[in-house]
């Protein structure tokens, strides 16, 4: 599973690409892991708010390293990519480390 923004605000800001790709190692027992991706790094030891829009709003927090971040729990990831699956919106707000 892969996912693009189709709004990214602020419109003056251009973040550069940004995706969502889930992916899931042959052989591992771990389940689907989850990773936020952009083109510029994020600000250094910062989490990631993530909101699953649905009958009832999903939370996630995420944890940042470089230009990607992961969640903090295994046992999230799972959880985060049904409820994406399940939703047809999900919402990230993130700091670079540019301070925007």
């Amino acid at each position: 599973m892969k996912s693009a923004p189709v709004v990214k605000e602020p419109p003056s800001l251009d973040p550069g690409d940004i995706y969502f790709p889930v992916t899931r190692r042959a052989g591992q027992k771990r389940g689907f892991e989850p990773q936020f991706m952009a083109s510029c790094p994020f600000r250094e030891n910062s989490r990631i708010a993530v909101t699953v829009q649905d009958d009832k709003p999903k939370k996630f927090s995420i944890v940042t390293h470089g230009n990607a971040a992961w969640v903090d729990d295994l046992e999230n990831g799972p959880a985060l990519v049904s409820a994406k699956r399940a939703s047809k919106q999900m919402t990230i707000v993130a700091r670079s480390a540019r301070r925007n």
